[in-house]
């Protein structure tokens, strides 16, 4: 989001989502007393959706430990696999997607011996970087593959998202293969 404007706009699109592929539907949400939370309109959908509104009292970010706990933890994750990485700070956005999605995917001592992403979904999550070129693509002698950078999970997409270092664009794929232990060296981009 640019906006907190766009909250309303975006808690609706995730309630949908969620909805939609879970079969579950949402029943509390819990926020701060920020405006963009207690709006007339805000609070007029919650209550259509049959939502109920839990908020914190004021300036104690403490009762929503949990939360503040995992946005410290995902920043964390994010920090470490980019410097680890060598990456610039420009995709921080990507390594924080990157840690929440690999955090939904590993076992915590919430859900014994599951993970969220199966709670959520009823199902294991897929684990599995040379990007496969498409015969659609490519002349019969060109090469069947590209060397990219894998940088996350792209929204609404069953796939990856990796960035081209030579065309310095995104593109999404589902056929990649992933060279684990070598890492893309932003300060050397041939290498």
């Amino acid at each position: 989001m640019k906006q907190k404007s766009e909250v309303l706009d975006k808690c609706k699109e995730y309630v949908n989502l969620m909805s939609n592929t879970t079969g579950k539907r949402v029943k509390v949400l819990r926020s701060d007393n920020g405006g963009e939370y207690c709006s007339d309109a805000f609070s007029e959908y919650l209550k259509q959706q049959g939502i109920s509104h839990q908020t914190t009292v004021p300036n104690s970010p403490a009762q929503n430990g949990l939360a503040e706990h995992m946005n410290r933890t995902l920043v964390e994750s994010a920090r470490s696999m980019m410097h680890h990485a060598n990456v610039p700070t420009q995709f921080w956005a990507e390594a924080i997607n990157t840690a929440s999605y690999l955090k939904n995917r590993s076992p915590c001592v919430a859900v014994k011996d599951k993970t969220p992403y199966e709670c959520m979904f009823n199902k294991k999550p897929d684990v599995y970087c040379f990007v496969h070129i498409p015969s659609q693509s490519r002349k019969k002698f060109d090469v069947k593959s590209k060397k990219m950078i894998f940088v996350g999970y792209p929204d609404g997409t069953k796939g990856y998202k990796l960035y081209d270092p030579v065309k310095r664009q995104f593109i999404r794929s589902r056929d990649v293969i992933f060279v684990e232990g070598t890492f893309h060296d932003f300060q050397r981009p041939n290498v």
